[in-house]
């Protein structure tokens, strides 16, 4: 069972009452194949992901400072996600 809102709930069971549906409906699956698990996959971290796209955009580090009024070490922490670099940590 899927874990839902207890606001959700009643609506949801009001409805399955209205459709006539009394009985859980069950997926039908094959038991007798295999199932692996997938893969993990890491996600990309926020610094990562703008490093990236500074990087696809032809941009250097003083480019991406001066757009927004940083220094240039700022930018750096931000690509490296050290931020307790940054001001305000």
């Amino acid at each position: 069972m899927v874990a839902q809102c207890p606001a959700c709930v009643l609506p949801f069971e009001r409805m399955i009452g209205r459709l006539g549906m009394t009985e859980e409906i069950k997926p039908d699956v094959d038991e007798s194949v295999p199932v692996e698990p997938l893969p993990v996959v890491q996600e990309a971290s926020v610094g990562t992901v703008l490093r990236e796209a500074r990087e696809a955009a032809g941009l250097r580090l003083e480019d991406i400072a001066e757009r927004f009024k940083l220094r240039v070490a700022q930018v750096q922490a931000v690509e490296a996600d050290e931020w307790s670099k940054l001001p305000g940590r």
